[in-house]
């Protein structure tokens, strides 16, 4: 019998490729809840079965996520960070207590809750306000999840991969034209990046409750290093580009006038004050936003840099990692196949 999943923030780009991927899987059937009818070409396209959502209607949430044995929650609203703030508890609220005791609930939180800059390190304090949030929701997944006696995963998704997704193109862009491209760090430095396939298989794996329900980190396992990456945007795109790695971590820059240490402490800051402080005067923190725009764009001189491909959170996650088939050539052969099913599908769509 096929396990029905339903995706909610579908229209968002890893929650529509994720939609894709799952398609392909016979012992699944999958329906994208959308929130206007604008988004649903691209399931159209690919016959992906779509229902338009309403997240503020518990009425309608009932009925159309009752047949349902996963739901997968990739939604994150948009708009100023105290709306934000309180939008995220209330949606996750909402999906909650309307599910039936039966289905499993799939949060899609992000690495970024660890709540580093630019490493995998847990923060006690997070860095950013996306960190934060990701956090708020984790716990209102949590609280809920348990208030209603459901099971609840949240996977901290790393960086997602994917011949749909825009990181892909960027690596392109970058990488195009070039013979030798400089990498100021250490070629086995680990990353946190993980393809859209995987993402799709450990969905498929908790709908069939092959996986313990509870806070995982989902990044390819083994770790993919710097080296693995783009050696794999360049056998993909059939470059033959050389990287020079510098063997050792990125150098920091170092500040010399007082003016600028200011603001870079300044800048450090923002987010923390952001987060934990403007939150609770929005109009405030609209007025410092754009002042601080102005001064960056103001103060603010480029520098001559290493070649930065494509920024993801380095390091060694401190939770153990899922068992999945993520190496390099099966995920390189996973995507050309992807990629040359959904071209098809799109020629077939012109005809």
């Amino acid at each position: 019998m096929k396990r029905k999943i339903g995706i909610i923030g579908a229209n968002a780009q890893v929650g529509a490729s994720v939609a894709y991927y799952l398609g392909q899987y016979s012992n699944v059937s999958v329906t994208c809840f959308t929130r206007s009818e604008f988004s649903t070409f691209f399931f159209d396209l690919l016959n992906i079965e779509t229902m338009l959502i309403n997240l503020n209607d518990e009425t309608e949430l009932k009925f159309k996520l009752k047949e349902f044995d996963l739901i997968v929650d990739f939604s994150y609203p948009s708009g100023q960070l105290n709306y934000i703030y309180q939008t995220i508890q209330n949606n996750i609220k909402s999906i909650l207590s309307n599910l039936q005791s039966k289905t499993i609930y799939l949060y899609m939180s992000s690495i970024s809750a660890y709540g580093g800059l630019d490493d995998i390190s847990y923060r006690i304090l997070p860095r950013t306000s996306y960190a934060f949030l990701k956090r708020v929701a984790e716990r209102s997944v949590k609280k809920y999840g348990k208030k209603y006696g459901l099971e609840v995963y949240i996977f901290r998704l790393g960086q997602v991969h994917g011949f749909l997704q825009s990181v892909n193109a960027s690596f392109r862009t970058k990488m195009v034209g070039k013979k030798t491209i400089a990498i100021e760090n250490k070629i086995d430095e680990k990353t946190n990046t993980v393809f859209v396939s995987t993402v799709a298989e450990v969905i498929v794996k908790c709908a069939e409750r092959a996986l313990e329900p509870g806070l995982h980190t989902l990044v390819s396992n083994p770790q993919w290093t710097l080296n693995d990456l783009y050696q794999y945007y360049n056998e993909y795109y059939g470059y033959n580009l050389h990287f020079f790695f510098s063997n050792k971590p990125a150098k920091k820059t170092v500040i010399k006038s007082f003016e600028v240490k200011l603001w870079k402490l300044l800048n450090d800051c923002r987010s923390l004050l952001e987060t934990f402080v403007l939150i609770h005067f929005p109009s405030v923190s609209i007025f410092a936003k754009g002042k601080f725009r102005e001064n960056e764009i103001r103060k603010l001189k480029p520098k001559i840099k290493f070649t930065d491909l494509n920024a993801n959170l380095l390091g060694v996650p401190n939770q153990k990692l899922l068992d999945m088939k993520s190496d390099p050539k099966y995920i390189l052969e996973t995507e050309k196949r992807f990629d040359e099913f959904y071209h098809h599908q799109l020629f077939l769509a012109r005809k």
